[in-house]
């Protein structure tokens, strides 16, 4: 038996892509308004962790200051701005660097009181990092009210205690059943911990990788 190749009448063609836009934007509507997924925007506090911060130059050293490290964590900034919006809120005397990457900007704030999301609290994401300067009882309870509004907070110590991190980042932490340990995860011998893809107890989320360096970091 022979078949003949009939050609697809042209404007179904156009009506499938129809179709297929509108079920697009009909998948994105409903997502949108599905319970907890949302557009997310992240917002950074650089007011009280200025130990490797979001911004400023790589390496800078000022005896005065302890808090002022010699790295920072503009690659992850640079990742972030990727997908979302990041705000910074930098202390008044703080001056912001002039490389913030596209999709970053600096916001002036003395305290986290003076900070309120703009919109819908589920759509903001809060970072407390590295916290070497205390939280004032009345931040603590600002970002506890907004974390209860449906808030998203993120949580950073770093350095098995260095400067007081975990201690201080402790009393905000403690409002959601947290508590940042004084500890180690090893000795610090200086050397770095290699996970090779043979290490059986690696994290699922480093199963990819060739090879994977662990720093000092503490328990929960």
């Amino acid at each position: 038996m022979l078949w003949r190749y009939r050609p697809v009448w042209p404007g179904s063609g156009r009506a499938l892509l129809a179709l297929l836009l509108a079920t697009a934007a009909g998948v994105a509507f409903f997502t949108r308004a599905l319970p907890g997924i949302h557009p997310l925007s992240i917002v950074i506090d650089e007011v009280h962790g200025r130990w490797e911060p979001f911004h400023g130059s790589y390496g800078r050293v000022d005896p005065d200051d302890p808090t002022l490290a010699r790295n920072n964590y503009k690659s992850f900034l640079r990742w972030l701005v990727c997908t979302r919006d990041v705000t910074l809120l930098m202390p008044p005397d703080a001056t912001p660097g002039a490389d913030l990457p596209g999709g970053a900007t600096a916001q002036r704030a003395a305290s986290l009181t003076d900070w309120h999301p703009a919109g819908d609290p589920r759509e903001t994401v809060l970072f407390v990092k590295c916290v070497t300067r205390p939280l004032a009882t009345a931040e603590i309870d600002h970002v506890e009210d907004f974390v209860r509004r449906g808030g998203n907070l993120v949580m950073f110590g770093d350095h098995t205690d260095s400067l007081l991190m975990n201690t201080l980042v402790n009393p905000l932490a403690e409002r959601f059943g947290i508590t940042f340990a004084a500890d180690s995860t090893y000795m610090l011998d200086g050397a770095w911990i290699n996970s090779s893809p043979r290490d059986i107890a690696r994290h699922p989320a480093v199963q990819s990788l060739d090879g994977f360096f662990w720093a000092n970091g503490c328990t929960l």
